[in-house]
């Protein structure tokens, strides 16, 4: 005699759960690329001449980019 099991439907995930956890995933890794950025221009406006010559990159060419918003690239 052979035992039988009721099949059971996969339990799906919430999609409106898993579009909010993505939105969320995704804005905060976006903050964290904001954040890396604003603080990469105000390294770069506090470098003196001898690091930018360094870097290879010019005091003028540092004041343009540190002034940029930390959204743009």
């Amino acid at each position: 005699m052979s035992q039988s099991y009721p099949v059971r439907e996969p339990v799906r995930g919430n999609s409106a759960w898993a579009a909010g956890w993505h939105f969320l995933l995704s804005w905060t890794e976006a903050m964290g690329i904001w954040l890396g950025r604003r603080q990469g221009r105000e390294d770069l406006i506090t470098m003196d001449d001898r690091l930018l010559k360094d870097v290879g990159i010019s005091r003028e060419d540092a004041v343009v980019k540190a002034g940029k918003p930390f959204w743009t690239i």
